[in-house]
């Protein structure tokens, strides 16, 4: 039975329209980010996810990010999510906003390192822009953690 064993919910700055969810092995600097494909959001390095917003201007975004045993459920009413594979070395994730110099929250123990695989979704950054001032919580993301169990490719 696949169940859902922890997870962390907080506001975080989406500075450059985007925030990490990040391994806490992570030591190295960011790597360049590809924005080329504008079809993806949900971006993954080895011990790091990307979330990019869909608002062109500084706000923060609720963020959950969730640890389950295996495969979750998709999630109603999220539109269409995206997926990834990724490696963590620790198994336990933190919530960084762009250039802040500390974790947002965290961090939250996933129960499982190595390879896993993180499904993702977001709504409502096409709003953030109309807003006035500086937004908070208008736009939400959604990330499911779960090991990969699946065999490599020979």
């Amino acid at each position: 039975m696949t169940t859902m064993t922890a997870a962390l919910e907080a506001e975080v700055g989406m500075g450059n329209r985007h925030c990490y969810v990040e391994d806490v092995a992570v030591e190295e600097p960011v790597d360049a980010l590809d924005f080329a494909d504008r079809t993806r959001w949900l971006l993954a390095m080895t011990n790091r996810l990307v979330l990019l917003s869909e608002a062109h201007s500084y706000h923060y975004a609720s963020v959950r990010v969730e640890a389950w045993t295996a495969e979750p459920p998709t999630q109603d009413g999220w539109g269409v999510p995206q997926e990834v594979a990724l490696r963590l070395d620790e198994g336990s994730v933190e919530l960084w906003e762009l250039g802040a110099g500390h974790a947002t929250a965290g961090p939250l123990v996933l129960g499982f390192d190595g390879d896993v695989r993180a499904r993702g979704y977001r709504r409502g950054g096409r709003e953030v822009d109309a807003q006035a001032g500086i937004a908070h919580g208008v736009e939400s993301f959604l990330v499911r953690f779960w090991p990969d169990d699946q065999p490599e490719p020979r």
